[in-house]
């Protein structure tokens, strides 16, 4: 893949990025720890949507993402 580093732009995690965030952490986990029914995924889905919303508003998280034509 080549990428044109000039069109990268990064940026500060904000509550519109949640969905993404979660969804690479969901694949993450899945590819170290295995797949997991969907009751627990839904359960850790809800609860990171909730620590998500709220760290990021207070300011107590703090992450980058990297985007190119406005896609993660």
């Amino acid at each position: 893949m080549n990428i044109d580093v000039s069109k990268v732009e990064i940026n500060k995690v904000n509550a519109e990025d949640i969905p993404e965030l979660i969804r690479y952490r969901i694949e993450y986990l899945t590819e170290m720890q295995g797949a997991r029914d969907v009751v627990y995924l839904n359960k850790l889905e809800s609860k990171m949507t909730s620590f998500f919303k709220k760290s990021i508003s207070e300011g107590s998280f703090f992450g980058l993402v990297a985007t190119i034509e406005s896609k993660i």
